[in-house]
């Protein structure tokens, strides 16, 4: 039987906690509640990707992943944003645990 959502999420992506006190809630179920500094804004962006995108990465997660974090920071940074977290929303048709290791 293929692993849940959040077997995934425990096995593949909650491996190390933040490390940061502005992460109130972090790696879990669809959100994060993240504690922002008073006088700072939070900017948000998203890049999706797509089997075009899979295809250009040969496959490679690692590729895909890096593609992804590129196009969502790139548009922050020429804006004169300071990048600080990062969300991941994953939608897989078949679990593929030597995919996601």
């Amino acid at each position: 039987m293929a692993p849940g959502e959040f077997a995934i999420i425990d096995r593949y992506f909650r491996r190390a906690p933040s490390g940061r006190d502005d992460v109130v809630l972090g790696i879990g179920d669809d959100g994060a509640v993240l504690r922002v500094p008073p006088g700072q804004r939070l900017v948000t962006a998203m890049a999706t990707l797509g089997p075009a995108d899979w295809d250009a990465c040969g496959g490679d997660g690692g590729r895909l992943g890096r593609d992804a974090m590129t196009r969502a920071i790139e548009p922050l940074l020429a804006g004169g944003a300071r990048p600080a977290w990062a969300t991941l929303a994953l939608t897989l048709s078949e679990p593929d645990e030597a995919w996601l290791a």
